[in-house]
C-alpha cells in the first residue's frame, strides 16, 4: 500500500492462510529485508522512502510458510528476527510480537519483542519482554513485564507491571460488587509511580444503573447519575 501522492512510504501486509496478520513491512527496517523492497537501492520501489515501522507477530513454529518469504521463519537473512517462543499456539492467540521503529534523524531504535502466555480459556497470564542485539533476541529480566489473574467469572481480578528497569510500576487489584460482574473499584498497592499513573481509588467508584450501565466514576470526577443512558 502506498501512503501519500510522493511516495512517502510504502507499507507492505502479509497474512496467514488462517487470514490472521503475519507482519507489516520488517522490524530490522533494513530495505532489503521489507517485502516490498522500499528504499533499496535497486528495483521497483526505490523511489520510497524507507519504512519507518516494521512489525512480525508469531504464533507458532509453521504459521507462515512461503519459500523465499522474509516471514517463512526458515529464510536464511531474516529467520533470527523471529522472536522464540517455546509456547505455540494454533487457535489465532498470538505467541509473540516484535516491532521496530525509525527515529525522525533516520536512525532505528533497538527492537523490541512481547512474548504472551495464555491460560487454558486463553487468557493472557504473562507479557515478557525481549531486546534485539546484533543478532539475537534477549530475555530482560523483569523490565516491562505484566501479569493477570482473574476471578471465576473471568474478570480481571490482578493487574502486575514493571517499568523499564524492572521495579514495580503498577499493582492493581479489581473489587467487584459481590455476585455480579459491576466493577467498584480498582486499588493500586504500588500507589502512584509517574505523573500519569492510576491511583487509588474510593471504595465505591464506580455505580451502575437498573440494567448493569455505569452511573458514576468519581475518580473521573463523574458523581453519581453523571452519566444518563
Amino acid at each position: 500500500m502506498e501512503l501519500g501522492q510522493d511516495s512517502v512510504q510504502g507499507t507492505d501486509y502479509a497474512y496467514t492462510i488462517n487470514g490472521w496478520l503475519k507482519g507489516i513491512n520488517m522490524p530490522s527496517l533494513n530495505p532489503d529485508h521489507d517485502p516490498g523492497g522500499d528504499g533499496a537501492a535497486t528495483g521497483p520501489n526505490t523511489g520510497f522512502a524507507r519504512d519507518a515501522f516494521g512489525m512480525i507477530l508469531g504464533y507458532h513454529e509453521q504459521d507462515f510458510v512461503k519459500s523465499g518469504s522474509v516471514y517463512d521463519s526458515s529464510h536464511s537473512t531474516t529467520s533470527s528476527w523471529h522472536v522464540p517462543n517455546p509456547t505455540f499456539l494454533y487457535n489465532g492467540n498470538i505467541s509473540s510480537w516484535a516491532w521496530n521503529s525509525r527515529r525522525a534523524t533516520g536512525a532505528t531504535d533497538t527492537a523490541m519483542a512481547s512474548v504472551y502466555h495464555y491460560d487454558l480459556l486463553n487468557r493472557i497470564r504473562t507479557d515478557s519482554t525481549r531486546l534485539r542485539g546484533a543478532t539475537a533476541w534477549s530475555a530482560v529480566g523483569s523490565h516491562w513485564q505484566s501479569s493477570y489473574t482473574y476471578d471465576g467469572n473471568g474478570n480481571i481480578q490482578t493487574l502486575y507491571r514493571a517499568n523499564a528497569t524492572g521495579s514495580q510500576m503498577d499493582n492493581l487489584t479489581y473489587t467487584y460488587t459481590t455476585g455480579t460482574n459491576k466493577l467498584i473499584n480498582i486499588a493500586d498497592y504500588q500507589g502512584a509511580s509517574t505523573g500519569a499513573d492510576i491511583g487509588d481509588q474510593d471504595g465505591n467508584n464506580y455505580a451502575y444503573d437498573a440494567t448493569g450501565n455505569m452511573t458514576q466514576d468519581t475518580a473521573a470526577g463523574i458523581e453519581a447519575g453523571g452519566i444518563v443512558w
